[in-house]
């Protein structure tokens, strides 16, 4: 019979990178882990007394609150117990509608303005503001985008001065608030009632930036445009030739 004993050791260590969290449970055999990097982590628990049990693959996300349940058998057991953590189709820690996007679906998706916006219209909730509104302008939910609030690493990217229409700095020039390759992941929010997160009724772009991995990775693009690819004027005479 499995037991939550007090004072059970808890290392939660982030596959891609070895980064080690550590805490011990309390009376109640409960535990808590903040602040930690996104992505899978193997969770280990030991205690005299008891045998160790290893949790693989237990995924955590940006803006979730993740909970990996262990029990520990006495150590005269001969088997050994691995459990493979599974991520829940309905999670009740989230406060209000939210999707993540995942680094894969980043480098994945197609965009030829290499704007979190495209990736941000992923959602549902997250649309074009109009037809003749900036392109990167953003509806969630049917409201105006300038309620919507923009954090990258927990601080904020807002307009200031609200002379963008997009909402966002740099809209009147279509610069980028962040580069692609820098994207971790994405957080996408409508309005939530989370405590963490205030300061805007619209929606929320919250995303954060990669930090290395132990292994090495590297990306790379270009735009290019030939004179074959253009096509030719109603007389017949090819564009660009006189």
């Amino acid at each position: 019979m499995g037991q939550r004993p007090w004072g059970a050791s808890v290392t939660a260590v982030h596959t891609p990178t070895g980064t080690s969290y550590d805490s011990i449970t309390d009376g109640q055999g409960r535990y808590n882990i903040l602040n930690v990097r996104v992505g899978p982590y193997t969770v280990t628990t030991t205690m005299a007394g008891f045998r160790q049990e290893v949790m693989e693959n237990i995924p955590v996300g940006l803006g979730e609150q993740r909970t990996v349940d262990f029990n520990l058998a006495l150590d005269t057991l001969v088997e050994t117990v691995e459990v493979v953590g599974v991520s829940s189709v309905i999670d009740s820690s989230r406060a209000g509608t939210a999707d993540n996007v995942s680094q894969q679906a980043v480098e994945n998706l197609p965009t030829i303005s290499r704007n979190i916006t495209d990736i941000a219209r992923t959602s549902p909730y997250f649309n074009p503001a109009g037809l003749n509104e900036d392109p990167l302008a953003l509806s969630v939910a049917g409201r105006n985008n300038r309620y919507n609030n923009v954090q990258i690493d927990g601080a904020v990217n807002n307009d200031v001065f609200g002379l963008s229409p997009s909402g966002t700095p740099g809209g009147t020039t279509e610069a980028q608030p962040i580069s692609l390759d820098a994207v971790q992941e994405l957080q996408l929010v409508v309005s939530p009632y989370d405590v963490r997160q205030g300061g805007f009724s619209g929606g929320g772009i919250n995303l954060i930036t990669r930090s290395g991995t132990n292994a090495y990775r590297g990306t790379g693009y270009f735009f290019g445009r030939k004179q074959d690819f253009v096509g030719k004027s109603p007389t017949g005479t090819k564009v660009g030739q006189f």
